[in-house]
């Protein structure tokens, strides 16, 4: 299966053509009797493509372009141009297409199955897993971590309270599951010692 990074445009793919006893089969152009070519991208009705000649296969890219190799070197192996429409992953949910060549005489069909291949797919997932580690890990003063932070200002901000008429303040996680920070105050109101519970 060859894979091709969506949204890459103007890609060619190579047919290891066959004859009907399995060798290599010279000699075809994008005008022998009989060839076609087709693609069908999933989720989509299977479309034609317009075989064009190449001189060579150093030639730029064109929709439809089909050139044989080398008879010699590389008998049977062939370069098709493919259309540019349907690279593009994020269109209508394409994350696959299947080209084919056949019809000529003493042919075998050859198929090639191509995997659009989407970066945020690739790279997304595991770097939201490496921040997430990174956040969760992250050491703010030595003693609690970014997480843990973030827990006390929930419970501070959002928590239950109790205590609040007397010298002695409890705040509550969101879920209100456990006591987070208990607060001691002087005769004044004034914060003197705060006690974690992680």
């Amino acid at each position: 299966m060859a894979t091709i990074l969506s949204g890459s445009t103007e890609q060619s793919l190579f047919f290891d053509i066959q004859d009907t006893t399995g060798a290599p089969l010279t000699g075809l152009a994008y005008d022998t009797a009989g060839l076609v070519a087709y693609y069908a991208v999933n989720l989509h009705t299977p479309e034609s493509i317009s075989l064009i000649p190449l001189t060579d296969n150093t030639d730029v890219w064109q929709e439809g372009g089909f050139i044989e190799l080398d008879a010699v070197n590389l008998p049977g192996v062939y370069r098709l141009d493919v259309p540019n429409v349907f690279v593009f992953q994020d269109v209508d949910r394409r994350t696959s297409a299947v080209f084919t060549l056949s019809g000529a005489t003493n042919m075998r069909r050859e198929t090639r199955i191509v995997e659009l291949l989407n970066l945020e797919d690739v790279f997304l997932p595991p770097l939201r897993l490496t921040f997430e580690q990174a956040i969760r890990g992250l050491d703010i003063d030595g003693t609690w971590t970014f997480i843990d932070y973030l827990t006390f200002i929930a419970a501070a901000t959002m928590g239950k309270l109790s205590g609040a008429d007397g010298t002695t303040l409890t705040f509550r996680d969101v879920l209100d599951s456990y006591d987070v920070l208990r607060a001691i105050l002087d005769g004044n109101g004034n914060r003197v010692s705060v006690t974690v519970y992680p």
